[in-house]
């Protein structure tokens, strides 16, 4: 039985500091909860001796393990407000002596700019109709959380604001509890007969705002610090059209215990697409300071009215998912306006539990599945090439990964001198890589968490890969003996092909039906490392039951594979095991003519290829070109790289177009 002891010996607005131990097993390490506010914010063990406390007990130092702690106290303690903070063991809520503290940081600085906007909003106060902010709040049956949200929001806030409570017709308390607080505050309650949508109320609430700003909320945030201050300062800057928070998530429905749920969002490879993801800590993420993010949750997001009038409001095709990545891409792509997400700011969040108060009318699977083809259909090519491009560039923005580049070592390290040359030069021009070495040493075929393969020996089996990701970039290094490599099954499998001289690339060209650059030191890998040069990765699908399909299949991939395209040859069902993230989907089909074309993929160009037997219907499809059907585009002629191209960037293009 865990039976923990100990005490804070010193607390300050900047930090907390004390010991703690097991009685039981002193040399037990305790894992221990900071508190402030009642609101659990960091969980820690203690991380250093503390002799003294043996000496008084008169006990071995060796008999007492790692006792004391030091924490420093986050940046946004220091608002002046008065602040409570303890110490508590995270098992058996233990808290350790003296008990609840309270603190207080009294200003010693005060910022040009903040003291100007202080002094405007008070001199505001008295005149509702110079409030800058309408919070908007969209609820059902969320009297639970609605008290605990207005409560932190009169606790903390300074800034006048207006209010507007959507219902969306609540069968508890909810109603009841807005009207006695309406008495309190600028609140405007509307009341729905139905259950609705997140985009459709929301846009609601902004036609109804008389505020240049909007800020909105969900039902289940509770106000932490005066935080509105600071995202309204934000807003000054004419570049930024939206701006978030970074919030704490609640544990088992209670504040006592937290963690960080969302630093903005950008985002990652699932499947065989890219998809948003809520930030959390790592190493690459400024966990408490502000940051540029393509996105952020609008649990707790503010924009200006004018802006998201001017795109359209949300996008009503979305039923709670997506709808707040989606508005920001648009802010950003449509009218130039970045996002931020003030991580110096916090705000808890019970995240999930307006999302769990009776919206029965989409089940959670099938609102997942809608929402997620609604985003891919949109945004989902555009989505692709825009990662990729963040990885290369390493601009931090839709991707915060390490580009990774594994090197192929014919045996154990040290590596040849030729690998460890190549190495040094990618890293000369890409300074943010990581380039490791893949040998026999550990797994010669474990392609983990690398983004770019490279392979410089022929023997090397690609098909024996394991873990490796479905958009993996496989490079051919051909340093000599093309003979022997043209020969290999899995030749035609690789992404790019690379040659030292243009005698090798020659003669890979009059061995095999593909196209190789040059590496040198400016360009160590070709145009494999440039962002804007990316090749288009394309799948050929075919009946695989009909022989002249997979003929006409092979004629493809070889014209595609001169033109420097990669692509493979995929069967329609490829399961989960034979994925690959595609920017192009040919699929070939016999019938001259398609009257209902088949379930487009999302996320990728999807091409039509109808073979026909009567050579007149060709020549007069090429003379009309291709034609397009609902998210497919037909053609009878065989696609070039020309064509795959071309229509490629034109829907990358038009991914943002005002409908």
């Amino acid at each position: 039985m865990t039976e923990p002891v100990g005490m804070i010996e010193e607390a300050s607005p900047f930090r907390v500091r004390g010991w703690a131990f097991d009685k039981s097993n002193p040399n037990l390490a305790l894992d221990l909860v900071l508190r402030v506010d009642g609101i659990a914010i960091d969980w820690f063990r203690p991380n250093f001796r503390k002799p003294a406390i043996a000496d008084f007990l008169n006990w071995s130092h060796e008999s007492l393990g790692v006792v004391g702690f030091d924490l420093r106290l986050p940046a946004w303690l220091a608002d002046g407000q008065s602040h409570t903070i303890d110490v508590i063991h995270s098992d058996t809520g233990h808290v350790l002596s003296p008990g609840i503290l309270r603190v207080q940081h009294s200003l010693a600085h005060v910022e040009f700019c903040s003291f100007v906007e202080c002094a405007e909003v008070t001199r505001l106060d008295s005149n509702s109709l110079l409030k800058q902010t309408t919070v908007i709040v969209l609820n059902r049956n969320g009297a639970n959380v609605l008290g605990p949200l207005l409560e932190s929001w009169a606790s903390h806030n300074r800034v006048p604001s207006d209010w507007i409570v959507i219902d969306h017709a609540s069968s508890d308390e909810s109603l009841a509890l807005l009207g006695q607080w309406q008495s309190k505050m600028s609140l405007r309650v509307i009341a729905l007969d139905r259950n609705d949508s997140f985009s459709a109320s929301c846009n609601r609430a902004i036609a109804l705002a008389q505020t240049p700003y909007v800020l909105l909320l969900n039902n289940d945030i509770v106000w932490l610090q005066d935080a509105l201050a600071g995202m309204l300062k934000t807003m000054q800057d004419t570049a930024v059209g939206a701006v978030g928070l970074k919030l704490l998530k609640t544990l088992s429905g209670t504040s006592a215990y937290t963690t960080v749920q969302h630093l903005g969002v950008r985002y990652r490879q699932i499947d065989d697409g890219y998809w948003p993801y809520e930030v959390t800590p790592t190493e690459n993420e400024n966990e408490h300071s502000p940051q540029f993010v393509p996105a952020a949750t609008a649990a707790a997001l503010m924009c200006r009215r004018e802006d998201l009038l001017a795109i359209g409001g949300f996008d009503e095709d979305y039923f709670y998912g997506f709808e707040d990545v989606d508005l920001c891409l648009r802010l950003e792509h449509q009218l130039g306006l970045l996002t931020v997400c003030r991580n110096d700011l916090v705000a808890l969040h019970r995240h999930g539990y307006s999302r769990l108060t009776g919206r029965e009318g989409h089940s959670q699977f099938t609102r997942i599945v809608n929402n997620a083809n609604v985003l891919g259909q949109k945004m989902g090519l555009w989505a692709k090439y825009q990662w990729w491009k963040s990885l290369l560039s390493a601009d931090h923005m839709m991707c915060a990964e390490t580009l990774t580049i594994g090197l192929v070592v014919k045996t154990a390290f040290p590596a040849s001198t030729t690998t460890q040359s190549l190495a040094r030069q990618i890293l000369a021009h890409h300074k943010r890589a990581k380039v490791v070495f893949v040998h026999p040493g550990i797994d010669y075929y474990d392609a983990r968490d690398l983004h770019i393969l490279v392979v410089d020996s022929f023997s090397y089996d690609t098909r024996s890969l394991k873990n490796a990701r479905p958009d993996l970039v496989l490079i051919a290094l051909v340093r000599g003996a093309p003979e022997s490599w043209v020969k290999q099954p899995w030749w035609m499998s690789f992404t790019a092909y690379l040659t030292t001289k243009q005698q090798s690339a020659d003669n890979l060209a009059r061995l095999s039906p593909v196209s190789a650059s040059l590496t040198s030191k400016a360009e160590p890998l070709g145009y494999s490392l440039h962002p804007e040069a990316w090749p288009l990765r394309v799948g050929i699908e075919w009946d695989d039951q009909n022989e002249a399909q997979l003929e006409h299949a092979k004629d493809l991939q070889i014209g595609l594979k001169r033109a420097g395209v990669a692509c493979w040859l995929l069967p329609l069902d490829p399961g989960p095991a034979g994925r690959r993230v595609l920017d192009v989907r040919v699929r070939i089909c016999n019938k001259s003519k398609i009257s209902v074309p088949p379930t487009a993929p999302i996320g990728t160009l999807n091409i039509l290829w109808c073979l026909s037997s009567v050579e007149a219907k060709a020549q007069r499809s090429q003379k009309r070109g291709a034609t397009n059907s609902r998210h497919w585009i037909e053609t009878h002629l065989q696609p070039t790289a020309q064509f795959l191209q071309q229509h490629w960037k034109a829907q990358i293009e038009h991914t943002f177009s005002a409908s």
